[in-house]
């Protein structure tokens, strides 16, 4: 479900819109993105689900979306078509050590898995681990929400994100996501029906026609938030052999290819094709 339909950020205040200028323009001149300016009545005949109440929205035509679920699957089938295996729901109970390398590690279920070297991508819950490796991440969950309806009638083609709110709304096929918030709450898994209320707000407040009545899906996750945003790729100081990847905050699906990019390079001692040195995890 690859989709180049760009991204709109729409605002209902008239002077935040006219803020995000001063952006708009660093982006531009150090970035050289293309952003395009839509007043009220432009914006919602770029995007005519849009209510006309609007203040205006700021697109960013160079921008895709997909749908994570299915990209999920699809990199499992190729992970596995090339000879690799995946344990589902299976936790690290063990890490092994002989002298300054990983040795194996043993899983919840009682494998014990043996290997020249050993990535841990464990997102936001890398802190446990990272202790027994010699590290201290600060990686805390940042928890968001989002409800999915299974109906796309109705709805926008556009991703946008609802800027006075904070909430984004997705395409995704034939279905329609609705998505936001960030609490610093631990690893809960609860999803107070207040929350997907407040999403659903937003989605009124925003467009021109009533939410579709189809069967939804709610969901919560976790982010892996750094304090200063910067991912942890790099080497554990205790095990040569070992290596985390953790910390993408909100921006995991389009750092991710280059995050494992750099690991893999990492592990196999070739020539990073960017300085690590931001990213270590020391």
């Amino acid at each position: 479900q690859w989709q180049e339909n760009g991204l709109l950020l729409v605002y209902r205040s008239a002077r935040d819109f006219e803020a995000y200028e001063s952006s708009v323009s660093e982006l531009r001149s150090e970035f050289e993105i293309q952003i395009d300016r839509y007043d009220a009545e432009q914006v919602c005949k770029l995007e005519p689900m849009l209510r006309e109440d609007l203040a205006g929205g700021w697109h960013f035509p160079g921008d895709a979306h997909l749908s994570p679920v299915k990209l999920l699957a699809q990199l499992r089938s190729d992970i596995q078509g090339a000879g690799g295996a995946i344990r589902e729901q299976t936790g690290i109970q063990e890490l092994t050590f002989d002298g300054d390398r990983l040795s194996s590690i043993r899983t919840g279920s009682g494998e014990r898995f043996v290997a020249d070297a050993f990535i841990f991508t464990t997102g936001a819950e890398a802190a446990s681990l990272g202790r027994q490796l010699g590290l201290d991440l600060p990686v805390v969950p940042g928890k968001g929400y989002s409800v999915t309806i299974d109906c796309a009638d109705g709805m926008p083609v556009t991703p946008m994100i609802f800027e006075d709110d904070h909430v984004a709304v997705t395409p995704l096929g034939d279905s329609f996501r609705i998505g936001s918030t960030m609490q610093l709450t631990g690893f809960s898994r609860s999803i107070p029906p207040q929350r997907i209320e407040l999403l659903k707000r937003s989605a009124r407040r925003h467009l021109r026609s009533p939410l579709p009545k189809g069967p939804e899906t709610q969901w919560s996750g976790w982010r892996p938030m750094m304090p200063d945003g910067i991912p942890c790729i790099g080497r554990s100081p205790r095990a040569a052999n070992a290596f985390v990847a953790a910390g993408n905050g909100m921006i995991g699906m389009a750092t991710g290819p280059a995050t494992g990019k750099l690991a893999a390079e990492l592990a196999l001692s070739l020539v990073p094709h960017l300085d690590p040195h931001p990213y270590r995890a020391s």
